[in-house]
């Protein structure tokens, strides 16, 4: 994904969107660290995704500072069909509720859209009130509710955008 510039001008100035590198994976360990505590990928399996979806890591930084980032995905479910997804998506506490997550989430709509999936699917706790109203404003509907799927009495939600009118064969996928 060729990822040109993208601004998010935020209260503390301008974010800009980048596509990731590897040189970005400590920053983006500290990152997952300081959003998602004990449920942050550890580096291992950070580095792994990093590598095989490295065109659909999007970063998001201000003065050098890495502080954002999206995660995407595209399967081949056949040789036509092709889902897309969000692995992972965080901003930093210090920057939320200023439009860095709806940017990050905007331009990786925008690749999978270019990537021609057929759905985007994603996971998001039910307790996380501004990531799902986030996902709702952006079209993503609930498709599946996943019990214990953050660990016990910690529910999720799989959400989905369907990218096509023909929502039959875009409903192959992830149970």
């Amino acid at each position: 994904m060729a990822v040109s510039t993208r601004v998010c001008d935020t209260s503390e100035g301008l974010v800009y969107i980048r596509q990731g590198r590897l040189g970005d994976l400590k920053a983006l360990v500290a990152l997952e660290k300081a959003v998602f505590g004990r449920h942050a990928l550890d580096p291992s399996t950070l580095f792994w995704l990093l590598l095989r979806h490295w065109p659909g890591l999007l970063i998001a930084e201000q003065s050098g500072v890495l502080v954002g980032y999206i995660l995407t995905r595209v399967s081949f479910l056949s040789r036509w069909t092709r889902r897309g997804g969000i692995t992972s998506i965080a901003v930093s506490p210090a920057y939320l509720r200023q439009g860095i997550g709806r940017r990050l989430m905007e331009v990786a709509l925008e690749f999978l859209i270019r990537a021609r999936v057929k759905a985007i699917d994603l996971e998001v706790s039910v307790d996380n009130t501004a990531a799902l109203s986030l996902y709702l404003s952006l079209g993503f509907a609930d498709e599946k509710p996943l019990p214990n799927y953050y660990g016990p009495n910690e529910h999720g939600l799989r959400m989905t955008l369907y990218t096509s009118d023909d929502s039959s064969a875009s409903r192959e996928g992830p149970d």
